[in-house]
């Protein structure tokens, strides 16, 4: 069954007083209302964000979402998957659909991570790293600075070459009215921005954000059919993995979609692309085979 997104909206990121639920629901009125017909009252939905408890002290937020937006009694689901969560909430979807199992399916994915100070939010993330790894005082921004200095031995990337990647993001940061920064930076702003992890500096790193997004998933035909889907995973390790300059799970997930919708790299027009850092970007357009 061929399997469509009938509505997308999403809230403003950046520092936002609203609680999570609060951001999630806002995206999902906002999806719900843009809509006519079956897909205003969606048989289910999946709720999205990366441990919530913590950040935000609350607790099965599916529920809660479905209770807001007066949806009871419909099912409540949550997908928790460190980073991937969105997108695994939509992967859950879009096969719900195909099933027949729920049809229409509304997905909300939403964080909340402003109200922690960054030393405490750096020790939540942390938690992606298996304990021993964590125990000898490794971080995520670290293992992405090995990945880097790995990737600049190999390849001979330049610590210039990097900087022209938060260059171009925040170029297209500055025309979103929703984005979390809306303002260009040059090479030299990058590379006098202070070390966070070397080779990494500032301006190579995501910042912590609120906000949220929503899509109704349906089988009605629109605009916009989701053509193909891909997932794969890794050694949690880093020192188990085969490679500390690719990604093999992103390569193999990104096969996979392209198989299913019969395309190869050369078809796709426009990426969006996971870039927590700025190397990850570099790295996963080619893993997805486009460079």
């Amino acid at each position: 069954m061929a399997v469509y997104i009938a509505g997308c909206k999403m809230t403003r990121f950046g520092r936002s007083k609203a609680g999570l639920v609060s951001l999630m629901e806002e995206a999902a009125r906002k999806t719900l209302s843009s809509m006519s017909g079956k897909e205003k009252t969606p048989c289910a939905l999946i709720a999205s964000a990366m441990n919530p408890q913590e950040f935000t002290g609350d607790d099965n937020i599916a529920t809660m979402l479905v209770d807001r937006l007066g949806l009871t009694p419909i099912p409540a689901f949550r997908i928790e998957n460190a980073p991937a969560s969105g997108s695994c909430a939509l992967h859950q979807a879009v096969h719900a659909v195909q099933t027949g199992v729920y049809d229409p399916v509304l997905v909300v994915g939403g964080e909340k991570m402003t109200e922690m100070s960054t030393q405490a939010i750096s020790k939540l993330i942390a938690k992606l790293m298996p304990s021993e790894e964590r125990s000898l005082g490794i971080t995520i921004p670290a293992l992405v600075a090995m990945m880097t200095q790995r990737y600049m031995h190999e390849y001979g990337l330049s610590r210039e070459d990097l900087a022209l990647i938060p260059v171009k993001s925040h170029d297209i940061g500055a025309m979103n009215p929703l984005g979390h920064f809306q303002k260009s930076i040059t090479v030299e702003d990058v590379l006098t921005s202070p070390v966070i992890s070397e080779p990494l500096r500032l301006y190579d790193c995501a910042p912590i954000s609120d906000g949220a997004a929503a899509v109704v998933v349906t089988s009605r035909k629109t605009a916009v059919e989701v053509a193909g889907l891909g997932h794969g995973a890794d050694a949690l390790y880093y020192q188990h993995r085969d490679s500390l300059s690719s990604f093999p799970a992103s390569a193999m997930a990104a096969q996979s979609a392209y198989s299913t919708a019969s395309i190869g790299p050369k078809d796709v027009d426009v990426v969006e692309t996971h870039d927590a850092f700025s190397i990850l970007e570099l790295v996963n357009c080619e893993d997805l085979g486009l460079f």
